[in-house]
């Protein structure tokens, strides 16, 4: 996973944390000793064990991920931030033995699953989903999708599609990521590839590699990055891993 990450090739660690909610005593015991204690106090002030658990777990999980493609310890990962509240990797010469410039990441999380992606190429955006019946997916698509994706999504005048719907979501929703416009951005004005071929959004100054990440049945997942090199297009590298800083416990 390092060697890819070094040579530009785009990282997803997809990471199964559903066991360590049933262990929030456990998981925040790990978060003291993880994060930093501006990143802890953040969270520890969260009323809802559910949601303040997730907070640490996803805080910790960004900090092993980091750790991980860079090749240093998730204690020693720090972070900088621009002006909107974007993190990025502060590395400072010769602090990683993998990463050389800058390090591009992004972050994702539904149910028990969080997903992480990073490369050294450029920007770069990850979303996943999970697929299932949700109210008003025919009025969000006829609201949010651009016409070539509502069509997909209806297959053929049917009723939505609710795998095909999560499908143009997440890809969706990973390209603005990576474009870093966020919901901001006309939503209908960003077409994004289809599977099986179509159209691919190019109205920024970078060119965005658009994919589906392989995902558990019942979830949907995409990225949307930077590609390095041509003969690199429609690869990634992808892992799934048990979290090792909550399996101490």
């Amino acid at each position: 996973i390092e060697a890819d990450f070094a040579h530009g090739r785009p990282v997803v660690v997809l990471f199964d944390v559903q066991s360590w909610y049933d262990h929030p005593v456990a998981v925040e015991a790990t978060a003291a000793d993880v994060l930093t204690s501006e990143e802890y106090l953040e969270r520890s002030g969260i009323t809802s064990v559910r949601v303040r658990t997730q907070r640490f777990i996803s805080r910790m999980v960004l900090r092993e991920a980091c750790g991980l493609v860079c090749g240093i310890a998730p204690q020693d990962v720090r972070f900088a931030y621009n002006e909107h509240g974007k993190p990025r990797l502060d590395l400072p010469a010769g602090g990683s033995p993998v990463v050389e410039g800058a390090c591009h990441f992004n972050l994702s999380h539904t149910d028990d699953l969080i997903a992480f992606g990073a490369s050294t190429a450029g920007p770069l955006g990850i979303d996943i989903e999970r697929v299932a019946a949700r109210p008003g997916l025919a009025q969000i698509a006829r609201r949010f999708f651009h016409p070539q994706e509502f069509a997909y999504a209806t297959a053929m005048d049917q009723p939505v599609s609710e795998q095909r719907f999560f499908e143009v979501w997440t890809r969706k929703e990973a390209l603005l990521k990576a474009m870093g416009t966020g919901l901001a951005t006309d939503l209908r004005r960003v077409a994004v590839p289809l599977p099986g071929g179509g159209h691919r959004y190019m109205g920024v100054a970078e060119a965005f590699e658009v994919l589906d990440v392989p995902m558990p049945e019942g979830y949907a997942g995409a990225i949307a990055y930077t590609a390095p090199a041509a003969h690199d297009r429609g690869v990634i590298s992808l892992q799934r891993v048990t979290p090792m800083l909550l399996g101490a416990h």
